[in-house]
């Protein structure tokens, strides 16, 4: 009687096989995470809306956005590019009026690597565009940064280690701009620009000492890199700023040891401050701002996911931190049966 009863299964199993798809399953329980080694870069396109973008460990970019009326929604995947996305390089995104998006990141598609953009209009992204390099020297690291609908300002770090800019004009794009060397002439890592009223910029740059250089344009003219040190024994590792309606600077910094400061300027510098330390190590790090009052600082940790605390205000305090999560978890796959031929 047993011997019937395991007979009929096997009857019935080997049915559900044979009507099964012929094609297999080529997928596999797999995790995408986020490049660790690349920056992130947010854009406010409203004051209710904040777009992030992030370079995912499979070479294409990423968005993951928020409005006050939904909340945080799905992970999008922008697609892959002809040419190969520098995952150590990162994204710079930028919001040129309420509408459009744009965002740079560096890529190889030849002998060098190269500055690429693509723009939201608000309805469809553009193709990637390349906006070539400075001479024959690859860009390593990249910041972007907007005054309004006819200005960017694109800033590179060169393999020659100089301090490269780019703008668009409204009708096209300018040739590039040699600033010069960076302080003593040692190469930087990390790198954050920031307009501030309409045509005043804001540079930070993480030195090969991880202390946090800054550097101004204002009347025409830049400043000579000033000094800001570092708060403890970790040297920083990235940086990145984000002007509130050009009365508020906020710069979020990331440390060697994974650990998250930020500093304001308001008619004057604060000192660094300490955030919490993150569930997993911070990388990268991004600032925005959002409402009228509203701050959030947002980090790619080392475990490959994205991590953010806000401040409502600037009576109130820091929330926790919040996993954010990443372009794609872990998922199990049942196996597709093939049919015999």
């Amino acid at each position: 009687m047993r011997l019937k009863k395991w007979s009929l299964i096997a009857i019935v199993l080997v049915g559900l096989l044979l009507v099964q798809p012929i094609t297999p399953s080529r997928a596999s329980p797999q995790a995408l995470d986020i490049a660790t080694r690349g920056s992130i870069s947010c854009a406010t396109p409203t004051t209710d809306r904040i777009d992030c973008f992030v370079v995912g460990d499979d070479k294409q970019v990423w968005q993951h956005s928020w409005q006050s009326s939904l909340g945080w929604g799905n992970w999008v995947g922008l697609g892959f590019p002809d040419f190969t996305i520098d995952t150590g390089g990162g994204v710079s995104a930028v919001a040129r009026d309420n509408t459009t998006i744009d965002i740079f990141v560096s890529g190889k598609d030849g002998n060098f690597f190269n500055l690429y953009q693509r723009t939201w209009n608000g309805t469809t992204w553009s193709d990637w565009i390349s906006l070539g390099g400075p001479s024959s020297w690859d860009i390593y690291e990249l910041s972007c940064t907007s005054a309004s609908a006819n200005n960017i300002s694109c800033f590179v770090r060169a393999s020659d280690n100089h301090l490269w800019q780019k703008t668009w004009s409204g009708s096209g794009w300018s040739t590039w701009s040699d600033l010069g060397a960076f302080t003593n002439g040692h190469p930087f890592k990390g790198l954050a620009s920031s307009n501030y009223n309409a045509d005043s910029i804001l540079l930070f740059a993480i030195g090969n000492d991880g202390h946090a250089y800054r550097r101004y344009y204002e009347s025409g003219v830049w400043s000579a890199w000033v000094d800001d040190g570092v708060p403890s024994g970790s040297p920083f590792e990235q940086v990145n700023c984000h002007d509130q309606a050009g009365s508020k600077i906020t710069c979020a910094f990331t440390d060697t040891m994974g650990d998250v400061w930020y500093r304001t300027w308001e008619s004057g510098w604060s000192t660094f401050m300490p955030l919490a330390t993150p569930p997993s190590s911070g990388k990268g790090v991004a600032v925005a701002h959002y409402s009228s009052l509203g701050t959030v600082i947002i980090t790619n940790a080392l475990d490959g996911r994205l991590y953010r605390t806000f401040l409502t205000d600037s009576t109130s305090v820091w929330s926790s931190w919040i996993d954010n999560g990443r372009p794609q978890d872990i998922q199990i796959f049942l196996p597709m049966a093939i049919k015999p031929n």
